[in-house]
């Protein structure tokens, strides 16, 4: 059974429970409420005070009663209601997954929908009332609306985005790793942040590749560019659609032929930090012997430091070619160049039913990191869209897809990195025990749904900064010159 699969079965299930204690909660609601305003208002005979507590004494196991019978009742009106609306919310589910205000508007258009179908049926079987007094009517069935629609606003980032299944002690578990590391919990437990529902956390970085213009605004369009220069190192991509795919083109050349050979690549990257023309001084080229052939101005769009890092992308099954999200240290002092690999696809790996995806952290010039990536074996179709995540924290890096923990190293770069987002293609595909999918026509797609970064928020014990401000979609920077010895963003 595929994630995505489980993902709209953990859905409707949700959706359906939602359902049921909301509809007991409004009906128990209405019906004390009738009662309430019955025996406050009914007869003509009270004087007195005696007679008010009387009936407010004569309320209270009235109201128990009638309230039971309410939840029963509104427990079965819920069923009705959540039936078509799990359905549409599981259907939904992968559209609205990590957008909360679209998932809020569309649970409590579905679940007021029905409600108001439900009430519908009751007016037309009843002859058009429940009762004799159309005020009573108004005093039962606006609550229930009314509960709805704050029911269905309030619950609709939770029905899509929760895990889509619970090891012991509710802990988000994968659990089909190679080394057997599902078990480890992803959240920083109770009062931490969550990077599932992103309680604790604030959005901070987001490109839903809107319009049809990159925004440079958020990514740099070459490729480690110091080492071989801005033109040899551009991206070559389409966007649109709300769609961002990097392309591997026929005529495009390799990057670094002297040194890389055939190897090609389109990526992007939100910063850039480099030494003087012919130092060895820049991003990811320690111990490679490379000089800084063109001069790069320091840039820094988005360089977090610890939070949530989410990309939902679908692979590509071509054997020559790799996808990958990671981050790396900004450099701008030596030590600071570990690695965080969110995913790292090969089409090689990719098979209709499981892929292999590397995750973990490689040191390269810091001594505090020691080397821990693993390929973990996950029964999903990459070729579909699904979300990759990493939640980065002082102590450990956790590993997320779809919402479900896979890994956690327990360790931690401690300083500002960047995002590389791209797509290689090697000049012959690696051998295998198994044939590879056929080699895809050009161009060769590695098609990007959404990127963002959340912040943690200031809580207690979290020990995570919370002064930086909130990016948004719109803020995030254009190009920012850091200056020599700058301290952390």
């Amino acid at each position: 059974m595929t994630v995505e699969r489980v993902q709209r079965m953990a859905v409707a299930g949700r959706t359906l429970a939602t359902g049921l204690l909301g509809g007991a909660a409004a009906g128990a609601a209405s019906a004390v409420l009738v009662i309430v305003v019955a025996v406050l208002t009914g007869g003509e005979g009270a004087e007195g005070v005696g007679d008010w507590v009387e009936r407010i004494l004569l309320l209270i196991p009235a109201s128990v009663q009638v309230g039971l019978i309410g939840a029963l009742i509104g427990l079965a009106a819920g069923l009705v209601v959540a039936v078509p609306a799990a359905a549409v919310m599981a259907l939904a589910a992968p559209l609205l997954a990590a957008r909360p205000t679209r998932a809020r508007a569309v649970c409590a258009a579905v679940v007021l929908a029905a409600a108001v179908a439900l009430e519908a049926a009751v007016l037309a079987a009843t002859g058009g009332g429940v009762t004799d007094s159309p005020w009573t009517d108004v005093m039962i069935v606006s609550p229930a609306l009314a509960a709805a629609g704050v029911l269905g606003w309030r619950r609709g980032p939770a029905l899509v985005d929760g895990p889509a299944g619970r090891g012991e002690g509710g802990r988000p578990v994968m659990g089909t790793g190679e080394g057997g590391h599902g078990a480890i919990e992803a959240g920083e437990g109770p009062g931490g942040p969550d990077p599932v529902t992103k309680a604790g956390y604030v959005l901070e970085f987001e490109d839903l590749f809107e319009g049809d213009r990159l925004n440079e605004g958020r990514w740099m369009p070459y490729y480690l560019p110091q080492w071989n220069g801005r033109a040899a190192s551009a991206a070559r991509y389409e966007v649109g659609g709300g769609r961002l795919d990097l392309l591997i083109e026929e005529d495009q050349p390799p990057w670094y032929p002297e040194r890389e050979g055939g190897l090609r690549v389109s990526s992007l990257q939100t910063g850039v930090f480099a030494g003087p023309l012919g130092s060895t001084v820049g991003q990811h080229g320690r111990g490679s012997g490379m000089a800084v052939r063109e001069e790069q101005r320091a840039v820094r769009l988005y360089t977090p430091q610890y939070g949530l890092i989410e990309l939902r992308a679908r692979a590509i099954d071509d054997p020559r070619s790799m996808v990958a999200l990671w981050m790396i240290g900004y450099e701008d002092e030596p030590e600071r160049s570990a690695e965080i690999c969110v995913c790292e696809i090969f089409g090689r790996d990719v098979g209709p039913d499981t892929v292999r995806v590397g995750m973990g952290l490689h040191p390269f010039g810091d001594p505090a990191i020691t080397d821990d990536f693993t390929v973990e074996t996950l029964p999903i179709d990459a070729r579909e869209f699904h979300v990759y995540a990493a939640e980065w924290t002082p102590e450990r890096v956790s590993f997320l897809v779809d919402g479900r923990h896979v890994r956690t190293v327990r360790q931690s770069p401690r300083y500002p990195m960047q995002l590389m987002l791209n797509i290689y293609e090697f000049p012959e595909a690696p051998e295998r025990d198994t044939p590879p999918a056929p080699e895809h026509p050009y161009p060769k797609r590695f098609t990007v749904d959404y990127v963002r970064g959340y912040r943690p928020t200031a809580r207690a014990g979290s020990h995570v900064r919370s002064d930086l401000p909130a990016a948004g979609a719109e803020g995030a920077k254009a190009e920012e010159v850091v200056a020599e010895g700058a301290g952390d963003v």
